[in-house]
């Protein structure tokens, strides 16, 4: 975890929960990127324990469709993805995707789902439910969906 209380400033409130959810399932340090100089920049910066790095794209979407894969067709979550896998200076490549509305009691995870809308240089695929039942799972091509406690 960042011990720099600043590391988060200029955030909106969305990538500052992205930020603190990612610092407690992966023990990085995670600091804001697209501020003052860098706008336009993907959000956030994560610093894993042994040293490697990721870019962190964050976004919405109102709801969780039964086929997570299908929200990355969505036009502005499309637009983030291509931002964040053109990243640059670092390991890895991350989508970040907080669901605004409840997740609906059929929402099943893992999902079958499509991974051929997957771009190829996206590492990690991040989605968070909000509600009575958080939810905050992961896709990796090597791992397949992971749940991961909150």
């Amino acid at each position: 975890m960042g011990s720099d209380p600043r590391r988060l400033d200029g955030l909106r409130p969305d990538e500052r929960a992205a930020a603190l959810l990612l610092e407690h399932v992966t023990g990085g340090t995670v600091r804001a990127h697209d501020v003052g100089t860098r706008q336009g920049a993907y959000d956030l910066h994560l610093t894993y324990p042994r040293g490697r790095t990721a870019a962190v794209e964050v976004t919405t979407a109102s709801s969780l469709p039964a086929d997570p894969f299908s929200l990355l067709l969505v036009p502005h979550v499309a637009r983030r993805m291509v931002k964040v896998v053109s990243a640059r200076g670092v390991d890895e490549r991350h989508l970040f995707i907080g669901i605004t509305s409840e997740s609906t009691p059929d929402a099943g995870w893992p999902a079958l789902a499509d991974e051929d809308v997957v771009a190829d240089g996206l590492t990690r695929l991040w989605i968070v439910t909000t509600g009575r039942a958080p939810t905050l799972v992961s896709w990796s091509r090597g791992d397949g969906w992971q749940h991961h406690p909150r």
